[in-house]
């Protein structure tokens, strides 16, 4: 397949793009070039592209990377509503449109709930992040009209490469963090699952709409920590809430640290066979 990657180089773009037997297209800042099955393609050429089988959005700026403040929080909003209207356009521009349409979203979707369990027909939460993926989704349904589009409400994604675990783990003192309690959910999925559920959704042409990319197995932080810890031969460290706060700023580390217990019923009730559906697995697989 011909399949054309928006946030191609991020932890999830790299990985999808690994996938062999396709050709790519990278949309990216810089400029145009071929390294083998991969064409990088600048945001301002893309009608360089003349047809492409599958459109994968995953761009955006790194909400964990910098403390939140009205700009950041704007520069946050504003990358991911650009780019998926950008990528919206470009569908509508050509004259035979991919069979589908990938677009990411998250599971901050659902607001911060430490008790409730959510599936994809639950209804939105609030708070900035509930905000922002309703937006961005808002904007990706657009596409709705010209193709099958499925909303990739992405939970933590767990990487050797970084990611998630990079945030949590300290390589050089050996340890892993956890923050308040320890009792909040955390809803996570292998990278693995996730690439595997990417092509799932590719090849299953009944799927549309919001699909939770997260495994059926969510747990607690401290649980999640405390596997790790044991699995790397680390040791865990709770991060105060009062700690917590000074580091991230009372919005951001309300929302990123809440947590929230999301379960794939779409990808469960299709078929699809997760590789590690459990904490355990998937740790000792990174």
């Amino acid at each position: 397949m011909d399949i054309v990657v928006s946030g191609g180089t991020g932890l999830i773009g790299k990985a999808i793009t690994e996938i062999p037997g396709n050709n790519y297209f990278i949309i990216t800042r810089g400029g145009s070039r071929t390294e083998g099955n991969i064409s990088f393609v600048n945001w301002n050429e893309l009608e360089k592209i003349r047809r492409c089988d599958v459109v994968i959005n995953l761009s955006g700026f790194n909400i964990g990377s910098k403390r939140w403040n009205h700009k950041i929080k704007e520069e946050i909003i504003r990358s991911r509503i650009e780019s998926t209207r950008t990528m919206v356009k470009f569908i509508a521009s050509l004259e035979e449109k991919p069979d589908v349409f990938l677009s990411g979203s998250a599971i901050g979707y659902y607001g911060y709930d430490d008790n409730s369990t959510f599936d994809e027909s639950s209804p939105p939460g609030t708070g900035f992040l509930a905000e922002l993926a309703n937006a961005w989704e808002d904007e990706a349904l657009k596409a709705s009209k010209l193709t099958r589009t499925v909303l990739l409400r992405t939970s933590n994604v767990l990487s050797s490469r970084g990611g998630f675990l990079s945030r949590i783990m300290n390589t050089r003192s050996r340890r892993v963090y956890y923050f308040g309690s320890g009792v909040q959910p955390v809803s996570w999925i292998h990278l693995e699952d996730y690439v595997s559920a990417v092509s799932f959704l590719i090849e299953n042409e009944t799927i549309s709409g919001p699909v939770n990319m997260a495994s059926p197995s969510p747990v607690s932080f401290s649980e999640l920590a405390g596997i790790i810890s044991k699995e790397k031969g680390y040791k865990t460290m709770r991060i105060p809430d009062l700690i917590g706060h000074i580091i991230l700023g009372s919005e951001m580390y309300r929302e990123l640290m809440s947590g929230q217990k999301v379960i794939p019923k779409k990808l469960l009730d299709s078929g699809f066979q997760f590789k590690y559906p459990d904490i355990e697995s998937a740790v000792r697989n990174l």
